[in-house]
């Protein structure tokens, strides 16, 4: 699912610092009832519509990578996951590891 953009995330916030409806602004902005009510949310205990760090590792490929990965290991299903690992660039411009393309 696609992030929301930050004029809609204002959008949201707007209407909820207005006193709109979470129901009518969930209208108006053709969003789902409950990403509007998690922005309000979000609004009232930060004060900010700004998407927040999430916990954990980042990934180091992209979902393209990942298919082009998959492709590689089923063209070459001998080769080891570090062999094929060396023939793919991870998302910052770095190699992944063996880990990653198993």
């Amino acid at each position: 699912m696609p992030r929301l953009t930050p004029a809609k995330r204002q959008r949201a916030a707007g209407r909820f610092k207005a006193g709109g409806d979470t129901e009518a602004g969930a209208d108006a902005l053709n969003m789902h009832m409950s990403t509007v009510y998690h922005l309000q949310q979000c609004f009232a205990d930060t004060g900010s519509t700004a998407v927040m760090q999430r916990s954990g590792i980042p990934r180091s490929t992209s979902i393209r990578q990942d298919h082009q990965i998959l492709r590689q290991r089923i063209r070459n299903r001998f080769h080891t996951a570090t062999d094929t690992a060396r023939k793919i660039i991870g998302n910052h411009q770095s190699p992944i590891g063996g880990q990653t393309a198993r």
